[in-house]
């Protein structure tokens, strides 16, 4: 029982980890759609959908960046089971806000990969 508390308290450290990669890849991938003078880039006539995976790209960095923010949450000193409800909420919420931003970042990849494959075919 204890090594089974112990590795469920290590659980919103696993999920914060995973978010700062998630953030890191989301920034470098932003960093090659974004940075100029990149002859692959050039020409891209489906601006639009460009423009909307990227920002898709920032509601999906802003989730990751909240799930590594520290928050608040209601508790009783005394209660060993207040301590409970709070770290199951605390789970919850990361977890909730990690697959967002997964989500989120692979939304946006399928739209740039439309942006760039409508850009072949002109």
């Amino acid at each position: 029982y204890d090594y089974i508390w112990k590795t469920e308290q290590e659980t919103p450290k696993r999920l914060e980890d995973a978010a700062k990669f998630v953030a890191g890849i989301i920034s470098v991938c932003m960093t090659i759609v974004i940075r100029g003078g990149n002859p692959t880039f050039k020409g891209l006539g489906e601006i639009g959908c460009m423009v909307i995976g990227l920002i898709v790209w920032l509601i999906a960095l802003f989730f990751a960046f909240l799930v590594i923010y520290p928050h608040n949450y209601k508790r009783k000193q005394q209660s060993l089971e207040s301590y409970k409800a709070m770290h199951q909420e605390i789970v919850k919420r990361k977890k909730d806000r990690l697959q967002a931003s997964s989500f989120l970042f692979i939304c946006g990849l399928v739209l740039l990969a439309i942006a760039f494959w409508r850009a072949g075919l002109q």
